[in-house]
């Protein structure tokens, strides 16, 4: 009886080898297969796997119910509006159909889903190595083990068990891009695999992906500004009051046209020729991502519309200078794509026209935190990024003796402004 079971189920792991390699995973494949596609690990969870970009649909409305739970360095109040499936989805989407190798595992207990580790295959130089998708370009940092909080340790170890017993040796290394300092789950599976399964890791500080701020309001109604900015916001306001400036903003809830007109009127301050319009998982190619998912038809609402979509442009005569795209989710906006065409002398100034107004829509809503995916967050200046410090961490296997995973202990240079 066992030997005709143990037949019958390597015959199948030959049949799923086949639709392995039409999926264009075969130059990862060493071997036909892994032993399993699937194992129980610990605590009890079942660990599978997504290598089929179309079956992601399937686990979409778990993936955003885990986002949500998942913890975040700034605490649940900033939410995690860039976890969520459409954008994960969008960034994976920028990749040619060719390059796109995901690797999503997924980690179950009694039938219900309790965790995905969004992985996907990248071919370099040095060969394949696994990244965690959304981890480079707009809002490019490590978005880590989704699942509850009490369970991103058990996680931790049932993915590196799984990854240690089916991928060993069919991967140069993994890359976790921007890691934070108390990602329990990420850490407790970088050293599963250093301690339990002999790779090595090595690490690095990086600088966020981000600038988080967390503005109050005084009791007068107006944010309390930093009082190295109140001289430029006493100019804002006396800019705003004569009558050559205008700014607006739109919700897709509530004026759809409108937010794409200030959209396309951002999109016209750029020349045609700027090098960040081929930028891959740039500002602008994220825009084009999410307007696709919220406003073209095919994409379950359910799963595209995240949160609340809205944009703002600032006018100088009519002429769009300044503009913002940003979704509103939980108690926080995120930001992410801003841009400000002026003269360079003129462009503080302006800088704090359009933000000063997205600070205050913001707080006159009841959202507490505000993420900023642009260079031109430095120009916030006197407010203090609460960006949390963040690390590169690089995992390989070796046949070598096991070793520690080393930290260089320096001060970020953007950790605070």
């Amino acid at each position: 009886m066992l030997e005709s079971v143990e037949r019958e189920l390597k015959d199948l792991l030959k049949v799923r080898a086949v639709s392995i390699v039409s999926d264009c995973l075969s130059v990862l494949l060493v071997d036909p297969m892994p032993k399993f596609r699937f194992a129980v690990m610990k605590k009890g969870f079942t660990v599978s796997q997504i290598t089929d970009p179309k079956k992601l649909l399937g686990i979409g409305d778990d993936w955003n119910r885990l986002s949500e739970l998942s913890p975040y360095p700034q605490g649940s109040d900033s939410g995690s509006w860039d976890r969520s499936f459409p954008w994960l989805l969008g960034w994976l989407s920028e990749l040619p159909e060719q390059q796109r190798d995901p690797l999503v595992l997924v980690a179950s207990l009694g039938g219900q889903v309790r965790g995905i580790l969004p992985l996907m295959i990248h071919e370099g130089s040095e060969g394949s190595e696994f990244r965690l998708i959304g981890s480079h370009g707009c809002f490019g940092d490590c978005k880590g083990i989704l699942g509850a909080p009490a369970d991103q340790t058990a996680l931790g170890e049932a993915f590196a068990s799984y990854l240690s017993s089916q991928w060993i040796g069919r991967s140069s290394r993994i890359e976790f891009k921007r890691v934070y300092d108390n990602d329990h789950g990420i850490l407790t599976m970088v050293n599963h695999l250093v301690c339990d399964s002999g790779w090595n890791a090595t690490t690095r500080l990086d600088s966020p992906a981000r600038y988080v701020f967390s503005p109050t309001i005084g009791p007068d109604g107006e944010p309390i500004w930093p009082l190295a900015s109140r001289r430029t916001i006493g100019l804002v306001k006396k800019a705003c009051q004569s009558g050559l400036f205008h700014y607006a903003q739109a919700f897709e809830d509530t004026d759809k046209d409108l937010v794409i007109k200030h959209i396309l009127g951002i999109r016209g301050m750029i020349k045609n020729d700027a090098p960040e319009l081929k930028q891959r998982f740039g500002a602008i190619a994220m825009t084009q991502r999410v307007i696709d998912y919220r406003f073209a038809p095919g994409t379950p609402q359910s799963l595209s519309n995240i949160g609340r979509l809205g944009t703002c442009n600032l006018q100088w005569k009519g002429n769009p200078i300044a503009g913002a795209v940003y979704v509103d989710h939980g108690a926080a906006r995120y930001v992410f794509w801003m841009e400000v065409r002026v003269h360079p002398d003129q462009e503080q100034l302006v800088f704090w026209m359009l933000f000063s107004n997205l600070i205050r829509s913001s707080l006159d809503i009841g959202l507490r935190t505000i993420h900023v995916a642009s260079h031109l967050g430095a120009r916030a200046i006197g407010l203090k990024n609460l960006a949390a410090r963040v690390q590169t961490i690089q995992a390989q296997s070796s046949s070598s003796v096991q070793e520690e995973v080393t930290t260089e202990h320096t001060e970020l240079s953007i950790a605070s402004n």
